[in-house]
């Protein structure tokens, strides 16, 4: 699968999500192998407070995970820019997962 169409399935994918910030990681192991792709989700009932895509993708593939793509849509479909929230880059910078935007 080519990286364009990572991007588009991501990008359906991601538009699933009821979150407002629509947002999506490509994952990939130590020989960049293609791991999977995961988004989002809300996390509570109320508003905010959401399962980041990148703690989803922890939870589905752990520390198989070498590096990982990390896209925001818009609304609309646009791609917007985006970097892990401080926790997040904690957490990556920790397991020594590259990030790229």
């Amino acid at each position: 699968m080519t990286q364009k169409q990572l991007i588009n399935k991501l990008h359906r994918k991601t538009m699933t999500s009821p979150c407002r910030f629509k947002v999506g990681v490509i994952c990939y192991d130590k020989r960049g192998n293609l791991l999977g792709i995961a988004y989002n989700t809300p996390r509570f009932s109320k508003k905010g407070g959401g399962l980041h895509a990148e703690m989803m993708a922890l939870q589905k593939w752990g520390v198989k995970i070498k590096s990982m793509t990390l896209l925001r849509f818009s609304k609309t479909g646009k791609l917007l820019p985006i970097h892990p929230c401080k926790n997040c880059r904690k957490v990556l910078t920790k397991l020594n997962i590259r990030v790229t935007v």
